[in-house]
């Protein structure tokens, strides 16, 4: 019943914003995804990130891959952590356009160079599994144990698996999700 209401109230609201009503478009509370635009365009990396999680997520609007994936880019570019993994995975998994290991795998290792424990992970995974370059086992293995000591929890269960099994198929399990500004 409340999510009803919810989203009985999302349609009203929208209704209200497609009018162009003066009060409500100052109030903010139906202008967020179009705020968040406007300040991507300025070129901050941290802006064109948070645009692209409401575009990949469908927050305030439609979802919309092919866009989020130009502005993920367009952060990674900037040397932005969380929108470098953000980017990776989009190529990794072919949203909003093409499929590429190979840059994945370059955006992905970046990120894991600036010590964001998601990117790590999947970088470990990509290493693993040879997806976009060699398989590199030793390099695998050390990305998993730097995601671990940052408390990323799949990584800290391959590392337990990988050390309960001898069977090395068993680490890492693949695993690409997406990153929030707030991950450290």
């Amino acid at each position: 019943m409340r999510l009803k209401l919810r989203k009985i109230f999302q349609i009203f609201v929208t209704s209200i914003c497609l009018v162009s009503t003066p009060w409500i478009l100052n109030s903010g509370s139906c202008n967020e995804r179009e705020n968040a635009r406007q300040a991507a365009t300025k070129g901050n990396p941290v802006a064109e990130h948070r645009y692209a999680e409401m575009l990949y997520r469908g927050e305030d609007g439609p979802i919309d891959l092919y866009t989020a994936r130009i502005y993920f880019q367009r952060a990674a570019v900037e040397g932005y952590a969380p929108a470098q993994t953000n980017y990776a995975k989009m190529l990794a998994l072919g949203e909003g356009g093409p499929q590429d290991f190979e840059q994945a795998r370059d955006y992905m290792k970046r990120a894991a160079d600036q010590d964001q424990s998601t990117a790590q992970f999947n970088y470990s995974t990509m290493t693993f599994k040879g997806l976009g370059g060699t398989k590199d086992l030793d390099q695998s293995y050390a990305y998993c144990l730097r995601a671990a000591a940052l408390g990323h929890p799949e990584a800290r269960r391959a590392l337990i698996n990988h050390f309960k099994t001898t069977q090395t198929e068993a680490f890492p399990p693949c695993y690409l999700p997406l990153v929030d500004d707030n991950e450290e």
